[in-house]
């Protein structure tokens, strides 16, 4: 392949770059290209998002100093430069057996090269570029000499992030839903915020992503893979310690001294072995107290749940559907990550699909939600007689075992601003589709402002 440019004596010249991946296992677009300097054709370089971040230097005639080639692979990088067009190629592995020799961009702004081996019969993976500071430490190598400058935001945690295998507490995780984002666009993310401490991809695919600004994670074998920031400020090594003193014998009034001394630490051990004591005891008392409060609190939640109930069937819903938790848990795979939709201030929505084939969308509430089950039951009978065609139609709801949930009709085309911000998806939308849209918004509106029996207030 050829990097480089074509139609140089045009007002537009086309450019051949490669692109890198969003991640190592999503082939989408991501943040880095690499190819030639348009403003210097003997030079490669690799930009981030438009910027450039790491330059290979002048083209030396035969090779570039970044590729150092094992003598007898046969690979070898050309350049060409004519009034019309200016290129680099690589060739290479055919002419030495069957194998042959090819560069990648990964998806973290790095260079790779697999060079044929023609003795071994084998391609031999080799790190010629690598910018970023923390894929350097992770993979114990040395960072390229042609990559700009690390920024620094004058963060007392730290401009650095080693990858780490943990857990942090799922309330303590704030998501970025954007599928434009890869892992490499969450760490700059993370790292020009100092509050941020840890960082790593929100979904499967290694595609959008959540933070977290705690500074303290639990280190398990089959944790979460995540990034955490490196602290700048590290201690000194101690000095080198100089020979110890002889020690001369003690003589008995200093032993009659170290008795006392001891005897002394003994009373005072006992003192706080007391004091410990009582603070547990008193401990235990208050969580047995609040264990009784906690079990009177859930008996009065159930009568109140049973009265809501009533009310509802009371006011004629028979529309509105009341499932069973375990129905709920079965449909969505147990609130699997995979069959989650999206996220929001209330809860996250998951995809669920009945016994009977039908498929809901499950909006469970978070307990820091805020809504309580009173609070819960009459927004649940409020949307349940909100029914118009340009509205989500909601079917039941759920209340067992201190969860609150929602289970709507499920849209296939997800919501509407995943398709209006994809600048693929987007393209598809014709303005007669969009004038549709937008009357069928409009339509929304106009029933719940002037139509609807019930008056809404947001």
């Amino acid at each position: 392949m050829k990097l480089g440019l074509s139609g140089t004596d045009t007002q537009t010249p086309s450019n051949r770059a490669l692109t890198s991946w969003i991640s190592d296992g999503n082939p989408s677009p991501g943040g880095f290209e690499l190819g030639m300097n348009p403003n210097q054709t003997n030079e490669l370089i690799i930009k981030r998002r438009g910027v450039v971040y790491w330059r290979s230097g002048e083209w030396k005639r035969q090779n570039f100093t970044f590729l150092d080639f094992p003598a007898g692979s046969g690979a070898n990088m050309t350049n060409y430069s004519s009034a019309k067009k200016a290129y680099f190629s690589l060739s290479g592995g055919s002419q030495v057996g069957n194998g042959y020799s090819f560069i990648r961009l990964n998806s973290r702004g790095g260079i790779d090269a697999f060079i044929w081996n023609a003795t071994t019969k084998t391609v031999e993976p080799l790190v010629v570029v690598v910018c970023d500071p923390d894929e350097a430490l992770r993979r114990r190598v040395a960072l390229s000499g042609g990559c700009s400058a690390l920024q620094t935001y004058g963060c007392g945690g730290g401009e650095r992030f080693n990858q780490t295998t943990g857990s942090i507490p799922e309330a303590l995780w704030h998501y970025l839903y954007d599928p434009s984002k890869g892992l490499s666009d969450c760490q700059q993310i993370c790292r020009e915020n100092c509050s941020c401490y840890a960082y790593t991809t929100a979904l499967p695919n290694g595609t959008a992503c959540k933070f977290s600004s705690s500074r303290v994670y639990r280190r398990t074998s089959k944790g979460e893979i995540f990034y955490f920031r490196i602290a700048s400020s590290k201690k000194a090594p101690p000095p080198a310690s100089a020979p110890a003193p002889a020690i001369a014998p003690a003589t008995p009034a200093e032993r009659t001294w170290n008795w006392r001394k001891h005897l002394a630490r003994w009373k005072l051990a006992a003192i706080v072995s007391l004091v410990v004591a009582i603070v547990i005891a008193l401990s235990a008392v208050s969580i047995f107290n609040r264990f009784k409060k906690r079990r009177g609190y859930r008996r009065a939640q159930s009568k109140l749940t049973a009265k809501q109930d009533s009310k509802i069937t009371e006011k004629g819903d028979n529309e509105l559907r009341l499932y069973n938790l375990a129905t709920i848990k079965i449909a969505t795979d147990y609130f699997s990550r995979g069959n989650m939709l999206g996220r929001g201030g209330f809860g996250v929505v998951y995809l669920g699909k009945l016994a009977n084939g039908e498929e809901i969308a499950v909006k469970r509430l978070s307990k820091l939600s805020g809504l309580g089950v009173e609070q819960f039951h009459n927004e649940v009978v409020l949307i349940s007689k909100l029914q118009h065609r340009n509205l989500v139609k909601i079917l039941g709801c759920c209340m067992e075992e201190n969860e609150c949930i929602l289970i709507y009709e499920y849209l296939p085309n997800k919501s509407l601003d995943s398709i209006l911000f994809d600048p693929t998806i987007r393209a598809l939308l014709c303005w007669k589709t969009r004038i549709n849209i937008i009357q069928g918004v409009a339509q929304g509106l106009l029933y719940l402002h002037t139509y609807s029996r019930l008056r809404v207030i947001h």
